[in-house]
């Protein structure tokens, strides 16, 4: 009888033991994987171009930062995008978000592709802080921006380098944790001085793959 009592307890124990791990509020919180890479309906993102102060560029299909010189006047572009990061719930703790951008170069002008013609081209992701209008927005009325937890871009190493894997976590939990002054990133170069410039796909861009691409990892709270 003795022998028999125990594996009838072992069973017992091992069936509680396991409905206990599946109740709900002893889950362990696992990590989530949101990835954004919107078109030009869902898209928001810009360039604002010193030669042309008023004139907006929202429907662009490239995404420039860039210093250059035309017909003798100096152009100097940088440019704006955000993801829509409704999807990741207030709260959550974001343990990995990473960037992507893709060249763009359509041979058509000789500052397109990426440049470091006069000196490094690298350049700062900075956090926008006030609101800004993909339709709208322009040289003369760019938003503020923060420089914490701001990223820098090496140097190209190709005229047509993709940027994949941009680790910009600590810039994306702003943004999150900080909505009234989280409204996107700003792409600049570090030193806006001829003849250097990033050249990348928006939006806008007729091949979806091309497309600036967000990955947000994170763990929902487990307050509740």
């Amino acid at each position: 009888m003795k022998s028999l009592l125990i594996p009838a307890l072992l069973t017992i124990l091992l069936v509680g033991l396991l409905t206990a791990c599946y109740r709900e509020d002893l889950l362990p919180a696992g990590d989530q994987t949101l990835v954004l890479q919107p078109n030009s309906v869902d898209g928001k993102d810009a360039l604002v171009n010193l030669q042309y102060p008023n004139t907006n560029y929202g429907q662009s299909e490239r995404l420039q930062s860039l210093s250059w010189t035309i017909d003798g006047s100096n152009v100097i572009l940088r440019s704006y995008l955000a993801f829509d990061l409704s999807g990741v719930p207030v709260g959550s703790q974001i343990t990995s978000a990473k960037l992507s951008l893709f060249a763009y170069h359509d041979g058509t002008l000789p500052s397109e592709g990426h440049s470091h013609q006069s000196g490094s081209n690298s350049a700062y992701i900075q956090r926008v802080t006030t609101f800004w209008d993909e339709e709208t927005i322009t040289w003369n009325n760019q938003p503020s921006y923060s420089i914490g937890n701001q990223v820098v871009l090496p140097q190209d190493t190709s005229a047509l380098q993709d940027y994949v894997g941009i680790d910009v976590t600590g810039l994306i939990q702003d943004i999150k944790n900080n909505p009234a002054e989280g409204h996107g990133m700003v792409i600049s170069l570090v030193e806006e001085s001829p003849y250097r410039g990033l050249s990348f796909a928006s939006s806008d861009h007729d091949v979806k793959e091309k497309r600036p691409m967000l990955t947000v990892t994170y763990k929902e709270s487990t307050s509740r």
